[in-house]
């Protein structure tokens, strides 16, 4: 599991977003199989990221836009301050 804090501002999650999403499939292309070079590397769909942010915020909004433009490695699960 890698959790993600974006941040409630458009700004901050502007910010980190592009960043984050390199990182993490950089981290799970390396870790996860069939990519890793690990006999015992576990399957890609074992891994989760999990995205933190507040129900209605400008974060929000921006992260949703941003995952539906850009491909994120691993499954994504997004969690709020009403659901967590």
């Amino acid at each position: 599991m890698i959790f993600y804090a974006p941040g409630n501002e458009k700004n901050e999650t502007v910010f980190t977003a592009e960043t984050v999403r390199k990182g993490v499939k950089e981290f799970l292309l390396k870790y996860s199989a069939p990519t890793s070079l690990s006999p015992k590397a576990l399957p890609l769909s074992n891994f989760v990221t999990v995205i933190s942010l507040h129900s209605g915020s400008e974060g929000e909004k921006y992260m949703k836009e941003f995952l539906k433009e850009k491909e994120w490695t691993g499954r994504v699960v997004f969690v709020t301050n009403d659901d967590n």
